[in-house]
């Protein structure tokens, strides 16, 4: 996919026991060919896809834990050149739990912790 957004929108938020991030655009890559973008991404996540008349709509929801919840909206109107999507990421924090860790290149938040003096 060679996206080309025409426009980037990011938004994020807290509130209600949750941190929230969003970030929206519109390109003109083919609808097909951008949910199978984002589905190679989130490996095995379930999606979701609508179809009617007027518009063409999948889900993807990825949810690596509990507290870490992310879904891509993806839509098309019927006759339209522009492809949305809607990319949207749900950080739960529950009281007596810390909020999920910030993912560090090379580190992923499932990675096990290392002692003192051990590589990875």
């Amino acid at each position: 996919m060679y996206a080309k957004a025409s426009k980037v929108v990011s938004r994020s938020g807290q509130g209600d026991g949750a941190r929230w991030y969003e970030v929206s655009f519109v390109t003109f890559d083919p609808f097909d060919q951008v949910v199978k973008f984002y589905q190679s991404q989130a490996g095995r996540a379930p999606m979701y896809m609508s179809t009617s008349a007027k518009v063409k709509s999948a889900l993807i929801a990825i949810a690596p834990t509990f507290q870490d919840q992310t879904t891509v909206n993806i839509s098309r109107d019927a006759g339209s050149p522009e492809t949305k999507v809607v990319i949207l990421r749900n950080l739960l924090i529950l009281p007596n739990h810390p909020a999920p860790a910030k993912s560090r290149e090379g580190v992923g938040e499932g990675s096990p912790p290392t002692r003192p003096g051990e590589r990875k």
